[in-house]
């Protein structure tokens, strides 16, 4: 597998493991970016090498999305720790 086909692949499997769309990734890399991106980019990057629109996924986009889906998952785990631990007081 070329380093083309592992981007798309850690791409798409970022996109299911953390249930995110398209416009997701594309709202979440232009908030840390500052750079408009589009849904359409995206989903450039993680089409079929086949297909004529199918682009290569950058390097810094997949940096990017790993940690701040990594931040973002720690956070929700976090949240529903702290979630349990206020239900386990109400009832003692």
């Amino acid at each position: 597998m070329n380093e083309i086909d592992r981007n798309k692949s850690r791409l798409k499997k970022l996109m299911i493991m953390h249930g995110k769309t398209s416009r997701h990734i594309a709202a979440l890399l232009e908030r840390v970016t500052g750079d408009p991106l589009s849904a359409r980019t995206v989903q450039s990057w993680s089409a079929s090498p086949e297909l004529v629109s199918a682009r290569p996924c950058p390097d810094w986009a997949l940096y990017i999305l790993e940690t701040e889906l990594q931040i973002i998952a720690e956070e929700n785990l976090m949240n529903n720790s702290f979630n349990l631990a206020q239900i386990d007081n109400i009832y003692k």
